[in-house]
């Protein structure tokens, strides 16, 4: 594996590499970005969907779309990885804001 700083080659299985000391990103490391990127995106759609759908449509029926948006970075609070929980507690707040505003309008149009 390269390191991506000197560009020397190093053990597959390194951390660091031997000849900088550079952190040498493994496939976990790229596999908890994504998925806290898709995580993310899912927490936006999912969370503030509700919004212009409420405004377009005037219905109350829409609260569960958040609510699902909600649970999905849920899984991710019991966590060994310390990165995800911490994004995890982030894409819950982006929910509930999200929530949050749908019910403030939700309440305006009854």
């Amino acid at each position: 594996m390269k390191c991506p700083k000197c560009k020397q080659n190093n053990d597959e299985d390194a951390i660091y590499c031997k000849y900088c000391g550079h952190p040498i990103k493994t496939p976990q490391t790229t596999n908890t970005k994504k998925i806290i990127k898709i995580n993310y995106l899912l927490s936006i759609i999912l969370g503030w969907i509700g919004i212009p759908i409420t405004l377009l449509s005037k219905t109350q029926n829409t609260f569960f779309i958040g609510a699902i948006g909600f649970l999905l970075p849920l899984n991710f609070l019991n966590s060994n990885n310390k990165n995800l929980r911490k994004h995890s507690i982030i894409q819950i707040i982006i929910c509930l804001t999200g929530i949050i505003i749908q019910i403030t309008l939700i309440y305006k149009f009854s």
